[in-house]
This record gives structure tokens, sequence and C-alpha cells, in this order.
């Protein structure tokens, strides 16, 4: 096995374990929404949503990095809120 060969193996295993993460994400992020639909909260909550990306920005070791994963956020946390809007 070349060394492409190796790191797109290890993409997709790595891809296999974020499928799975979010998997757990979207299923927290239902329960939310169910939360929010029987207490009558609106769905969009700009101060969480800045408070997560702070958190998540703080904790990233290569800055590198900071804006692509700060980006994945926002669309993790805008799907989420679709996901949300369709219960």
């Amino acid at each position: 096995m070349n060394k492409l060969d190796e790191l797109r193996d290890e993409i997709d295993k790595l891809d296999t374990e974020i499928l799975s993460l979010l998997e757990k994400r979207f299923a927290a992020c239902k329960g939310v929404g169910e939360y929010k639909l029987e207490n009558e909260l609106p769905i969009l909550n700009e101060e969480r949503e800045q408070q997560v990306i702070e958190k998540i920005l703080k904790k990233i070791k290569d800055p590198y990095y900071s804006d692509y994963i700060k980006q994945i956020f926002i669309t993790i946390m805008d799907e989420s809120k679709k996901l949300q809007k369709n219960l």
C-alpha cells in the first residue's frame, strides 16, 4: 500500500467515526427540538450558537484549522436547526 492509499484509508476510518458522532449529535438535537416544542421555545438561540462556536474555537490545537472547523460547526448547527424545525 502506498502513502496515498494509507492516508485515504485513515480518512475513511475517521469518516466512519465522525459519522457515528454526528448521528449521536443529531439524536441529541432532536431531543432538544422536542423539548423546545413541548415548552414553546424558539428553535433559534443565537447566544447559545455563539457560545458553542467560541467554546469549540478555544479547543482547537492547531489554529491553522480554525476557519475550517468554525465553518463546519456553523453548518452542523444550521442542519440541527433544520432537523428541529421539521419535528
